[in-house]
């Protein structure tokens, strides 16, 4: 069958050159993995050769080609390699990169910078933009300052085959001992951060006492502040475990019924197939709602909404003028739209603002102090909010870590309920606390809350047994313009790990954290006995540690 194929493919080729010039377009010769050919050039009448459809037919394959040798990425937005310098990527042809990135994120999930990066074509060709024989690059360079066009480019397999390997080059590395001490933490860190840039906090805590504790970089690169277990970070995505948490407990309190309609509360969501949709569908992503606006426009009004003082019954609005993907509670599909939805529930029901109900009613009486949520007219409290840094190098004469600030046009406070929130390594420790003896919600509450429904989500939360174990993890990561965090907790062991960043970030730091959490959980429990975490401030900035600000 291999060689079948590999004969097939040849000939698809060769059929290609028969074609005569240089003006073909893939979406000719490739049928979209949702319907039928779409051209999208001024060839658009020219009819697909019965032979090559047939071919393709059978292949059912797309060229894996790039333009570019080399992809790294920057708090999600691509910087590639091209004739052996490093770019923003601005577009490609005349799509823009943030469309392509937006795509990719609705359409693969946690697997879209991988997409991106080894199925460009694909992507391309499904976005209904398929590229040719070359493409037209728009490119940003931060040594000139200005942003350049190259207009043609070729796509080719080398290039690709380069990008292939470099990832498959960082997967190697995950091939790490496993800790059996704090010490094999430390080396952890010592070892990744010369590369990433790592700045931020690392906690692993057991019953609520860290048995590791380490800060690196600066809170704030101006006044060169440490960051410290209190040092409050953007938490992006791990917003959505206290929206869960809210939910549940206004039902607790009579607001609310998880089970009930959304449309009991928001009158947008009384039209078909609106209608229904319940809280706990928005609670657990199978409401049908994509992660964003599937279509371009919508793509492009979320994007300009994320930019400017948004209130939450505007994503409300949008949701009911975006199509379902699916028949509620059928699928699964992260929807940062649910749970925007859900903050202005929560807002309806409580006749306050979301901000205010999660400040007051929440973090205030569990004393979770450097708990927020960010506004669309961001208050002074959010001040004290780490900078979001971009990681420049390592000085090879001094070991210092250069870092300069993210630069960014976004509204934190959009992010309601999604992913608006911001909180300290601390007052994690705290809300874990509260998690595991039920002192905001009731057991049987927080039973549902850890309750997967469908790809072992629960409300906020991922939940999954582990195969050699059989022990059972909570966890979710996030990550936004310059801020990244992960949250497990292990309950049978009463064990929380938690690393929070104000750092972009990039394939390498990605790879590393997906290396970290497993061995933070593997470490031995009883270290605590005879390691007792340094003193987070003295060790902030010390060594490979060191940092220094460079704006």
């Amino acid at each position: 069958m291999r060689k079948r194929n590999s004969l097939i493919l040849v000939g698809v080729f060769m059929a290609i050159a028969l074609l005569g010039s240089g003006q073909f377009v893939w979406t000719r010769l490739l049928r979209s993995a949702t319907g039928p050919h779409q051209a999208v050039t001024n060839q658009q009448a020219d009819e697909t050769s019965p032979l090559i459809e047939r071919m393709l037919n059978e292949a059912e394959q797309y060229p894996k080609l790039s333009p570019f040798s080399a992809v790294r990425w920057i708090d999600g937005v691509p910087e590639v390699s091209v004739r052996g310098d490093w770019y923003e990527l601005v577009a490609i042809d005349d799509v823009a990169a943030s469309e392509i990135m937006a795509f990719s994120q609705t359409e693969y999930g946690r697997k879209w910078k991988k997409r991106f990066e080894e199925d460009l074509v694909e992507l391309l060709t499904r976005l209904g933009h398929a590229p040719g024989e070359s493409v037209a690059l728009r490119l940003r360079s931060s040594k000139l300052k200005e942003t350049l066009l190259l207009p043609k480019i070729s796509m080719t397999a080398d290039n690709r085959r380069a990008i292939r390997a470099a990832a498959q080059a960082r997967g190697g590395r995950q091939g790490r001992p496993q800790p059996s001490s704090v010490d094999d933490l430390d080396r952890f860190w010592q070892d990744i951060r010369p590369t990433t840039g790592f700045s931020g906090v690392c906690v692993v805590a057991k019953h609520g006492e860290p048995l590791y504790a380490r800060a690196f970089g600066w809170s704030h690169l101006a006044t060169q502040k440490d960051n410290t277990l209190d040092s409050p970070f953007r938490i992006a995505s791990l917003s959505k475990q206290f929206t869960a948490a809210a939910i549940f407990y206004l039902e607790g309190q009579g607001k609310l019924g998880v089970r009930e309609p959304v449309s009991t509360y928001l009158e947008e969501f009384r039209n078909e197939p609106y209608r229904r949709i319940t809280l706990y569908h928005l609670l657990t992503h199978t409401s049908g709602l994509p992660r964003i606006p599937n279509d371009r426009q919508g793509r492009l009004r979320w994007q300009a909404m994320s930019r400017t003082a948004t209130p939450v019954g505007d994503y409300v609005k949008l949701a009911c003028e975006t199509p379902l993907n699916s028949e509620p509670g059928t699928e699964f599909e992260y929807s940062n739209f649910g749970y925007r939805v859900l903050s202005a529930v929560i807002s309806e029901v409580t006749e306050m603002s979301y901000a205010d109900f999660m400040e007051d009613r929440i973090f205030t009486p569990l004393g979770m102090t450097q708990t927020g949520v960010a506004r669309v007219v961001p208050s002074a409290k959010e001040e004290q909010i780490a900078d979001a840094l971009v990681f420049l190098d390592l000085d090879p004469d001094t070991q210092e870590t250069r870092y300069t600030r993210r630069k960014t046009d976004r509204n934190y406070g959009t992010g309601y309920g999604s992913g608006g929130i911001y909180s300290s390594a601390r007052d994690l420790l705290i809300w874990d606390r509260v998690l595991a003896q039920s002192k905001l919600l009731t057991e049987a509450q927080t039973r549902q809350l850890f309750e997967p429904f469908k790809n072992d989500y629960a409300c906020g939360w991922k939940v999954v047994t582990s195969n050699s174990d059989g022990k059972e993890s909570h966890f979710h990561s996030g990550a936004n313009e310059g801020f990244l965090s992960r949250m497990m907790r292990l309950p049978d062991d009463d064990v929380v790990i938690i690393v929070l960043g104000n750092i972009v970030m990039t394939n390498e730091l990605d790879d590393a954290l997906d290396v970290l959490f497993p061995l933070c959980r593997s470490l031995p429990h009883g270290i605590a006995a005879t390691a007792t975490p340094e003193p987070v401030e003295s060790i902030a900035n010390r060594g490979i540690g060191a940092s220094r600000r460079d704006e």
